[in-house]
């Protein structure tokens, strides 16, 4: 969301005068020299061509835009920071009417800060409505918090220049007092509906260790120079990923080993637990059959004495 505002000029005489604008970070004044007779039109213009050569070659601007037609100034900001404008005379017979001083205040932009550890592998993403994806960067291992600020700001800028969705990292009135907060600022038709959040590392869908791989471009000297670095940094990455790999499949290795030996244990144990169960019941059967025969010598021996009774009386 950007904040504007506006001047007229009347009229002008010989000398010019200064064209200030009050940011929380200072003061910029611009002097515009005038001449006699000038024309509102031609002062608006001259206003218009100063204001712009300053925005060009002074970055607290970055961001704000002039425009206007015939005797008007517009100077819009850019959507984070609050500032004034005023505009004061300094030669002989300048007059100047319909200006005093503007006030153009910045909306709140969404702001996000992160962690004060980065660990490579992490996902950070900002999402934005309007945009088809979310906005993520994945965490390489010499990022800090501030390079992955930078390079969400940076990816909310490229992403979101169609629907006027803009980033910057830090503070606005102090721009390198906290790099470690991205500010996102929104202006459009429809602002209301620009609703931004952000996830956390833990929330964030990754993209892989070689997500840096994205941004390799070699179509410079100075491209090609970084991109060497890069895979560098990126080959260390890879070799630190096989090496976890190697390392989680020793443990599975030696897990599936104990488990298939612990198994073994069980099915031996079962085995020993089954043969002392049957020579017990071999035991058992054993003992009956000598009480079944001792039984029935029993019973012989009792039916022959009255045969041996009977046997006196023939």
């Amino acid at each position: 969301m950007t904040a504007t505002t506006g001047t007229t000029a009347d009229a002008a005489g010989e000398g010019g005068f200064d064209f200030r604008i009050a940011l929380a970070s200072g003061n910029i004044d611009i002097t515009i020299d005038t001449t006699q007779g000038m024309s509102v039109n031609d002062l608006a213009a001259e206003i218009r061509a100063s204001v712009q050569a300053e925005i060009d070659g002074n970055a607290a601007l970055a961001g704000f835009t002039v425009s206007g037609d015939g005797a008007e100034v517009i100077l819009t900001g850019n959507g984070f920071d609050n500032f004034t404008t005023s505009l004061q005379g300094n030669g002989t017979g300048a007059v100047v009417g319909g200006i005093g001083e503007q006030t153009a205040t910045a909306v709140d932009a969404f702001s996000l800060a992160f962690d004060t550890e980065i660990v490579a592998g992490q996902g950070y993403q900002i999402n934005v409505a309007g945009l088809d994806n979310p906005i993520i960067y994945q965490a390489t291992a010499t990022d800090t918090v501030a390079t992955v600020a930078s390079a969400l700001a940076a990816a909310v800028n490229t992403a979101g220049a169609a629907i006027g969705v803009t980033a910057r990292v830090g503070d606005p009135a102090d721009p390198a007092a906290d790099p470690t907060l991205v500010r996102v600022a929104y202006s459009g038709s429809d602002p209301a509906n620009r609703e931004i959040s952000s996830a956390s590392a833990n929330e964030s869908t990754a993209n892989g260790g070689l997500f840096a791989l994205e941004a390799i471009d070699v179509s410079t000297k100075e491209g090609a120079e970084n991109a060497l670095a890069a895979i560098e940094g990126l080959i260390q990455t890879a070799i630190s990923a096989a090496a976890a790999f190697g390392s989680a499949q020793g443990r599975i290795q030696t897990q599936t080993e104990f488990v298939s030996k612990l198994m073994d244990g069980f099915t031996s144990g079962i085995g020993v637990l089954v043969d002392a169960d049957m020579e017990a019941a071999s035991a058992r059967l054993q003992a009956l059959q000598v009480q079944q025969q001792l039984g029935i010598q029993a019973l012989s021996i009792a039916n022959q004495s009255p045969q041996n009774i009977l046997a006196l009386f023939r």
